[in-house]
């Protein structure tokens, strides 16, 4: 409902903007106050967050949280050369998959029709994750991060501003007139993300 406010009259364009804008954040907070308000009177499920910042996996053997850093060579025992070899095939999948999911959502992120400037530093996020993110999530043992097609294009959208322009043959449609592109939204969203944990907790 939110959303469609931005195609309305109603109020000032600031305002419709707003909360056009950011009616999926507006409406994460009001139910999850109101969840909160009567957590006690209606059984919710809720996220469990660690009290101790460490790796959630216990070593059945030893009923000890693993180590920060993995072992190539095993853990409770040496790890046969044969697996190494063996992980190579899920591990192409993995990297295959990776690699279409990174085209494709570049492709149509950065199609003509959105108009982006791209800047200098454009391809800073993926020099981060080759450099700095891919080795240390391996010595981890941490998922790897990649890019995600709908979000992206959800997140771009809601950064774009339209302008109506009409169709030859009659009716119009929606081109993107300009693309608000800066970092501030995703950083802000990771640490609100990492709040939310230390709140859980």
């Amino acid at each position: 409902w939110l959303q469609s406010l931005k195609r309305s009259r109603s109020t000032t364009k600031t305002i419709r903007d707003v909360l056009g804008n950011f009616s999926v954040a507006i409406s994460i907070l009001v139910f999850s106050g109101i969840a909160a308000i009567w957590r006690d009177e209606v059984e919710i499920a809720w996220l469990e967050v660690e009290d101790e910042f460490r790796p959630t996996w216990t070593n059945p053997s030893t009923t000890q949280a693993r180590p920060w850093v993995i072992s190539p060579f095993g853990i409770n025992k040496d790890f046969p050369i044969w697996a190494i070899f063996l992980m190579a095939v899920p591990a192409l999948g993995l990297t295959v998959l990776g690699f279409l999911d990174q085209n494709l959502t570049t492709i149509i992120v950065n199609r003509p029709a959105s108009g982006l400037k791209k800047p200098v530093g454009y391809h800073l996020d993926l020099l981060v994750c080759a450099i700095c993110i891919y080795p240390v999530c391996a010595f981890l043992g941490l998922p790897f991060p990649h890019n995600s097609t709908a979000p992206s294009l959800i997140h771009q959208m809601s950064l774009s501003t339209y302008d109506t322009v009409p169709v030859p043959g009659g009716g119009t449609r929606q081109v993107v007139s300009k693309v608000a592109e800066q970092r501030v939204t995703n950083l802000t969203i990771h640490i609100l993300i990492g709040f939310s944990l230390a709140v859980g907790s």
